[in-house]
């Protein structure tokens, strides 16, 4: 779906759905129409995404669960069990689109017995399919556990401590160190792998 742009509107044009702000006569706008589709409005600040410029109301429910992903990445904080329910959330919308897929080819199937389009839909149900089991999967890391980290106190140098409140403030510092470190790798590697899953749309 080709996006259009208008320097002047020459009537107001509504609210924008992106922020709600009003497109007045004169004010810069953005739209889109497909072949069987509404026209769709945007303010000069807000740009289409994925889901607006398709005329599939299949893949755009599809494009829609990804953005809607991608946007509470944007916003999380690292939390294991918040991981989890992302990937959860998408994988549930994903299988249900999954299964609309199915259903239309079941359908055409019943009327044909060879059918490209029919076959072209079962194929897009079993790659969504595979890719809600992905996501899940990337989001299953769970909460992170300090009491796993592999810490030794004994290699942590405290020859030169003056006391024994000196040495255990310096291993405890350490440790800390360590956990921290651990930490972040963890939250690193779990959101390159949601971020990779949640891009991984195969339709």
């Amino acid at each position: 779906m080709k996006v259009n742009t208008v320097k002047k509107a020459q009537k107001d044009q509504g609210t924008c759905p992106a922020c709600g702000k009003e497109i007045k006569a004169g004010d810069a706008y953005k739209w889109a129409k497909g072949r069987f589709t509404s026209k769709k409005i945007r303010c000069e600040s807000c740009a289409f995404r994925q889901s607006d410029l398709t005329s599939s109301d299949k893949l755009s429910q599809v494009y829609a669960a990804q953005e809607a992903a991608e946007d509470a990445m944007a916003e999380w904080d690292g939390d294991g069990e918040e991981a989890k329910s992302i990937m959860e959330t998408l994988a549930e919308a994903i299988r249900e689109v999954a299964q609309e897929y199915q259903e239309s080819a079941d359908s055409i199937h019943e009327n044909f017995s060879e059918s490209s389009t029919a076959d072209e839909c079962e194929e897009k149900a079993n790659d969504l399919e595979q890719w809600a089991d992905d996501c899940e999967q990337a989001g299953e890391e769970g909460e992170f556990d300090e009491d796993d980290i592999d810490f030794d106190e004994d290699n942590v140098a405290v020859e030169d401590c003056k006391d024994e409140a000196e040495k255990k403030d310096r291993i405890e510092k350490a440790r800390e160190e360590k956990v921290e470190e651990a930490r972040s790798e963890w939250r690193e590697n779990l959101e390159t792998a949601m971020n990779d899953a949640i891009g991984d749309c195969p339709v």
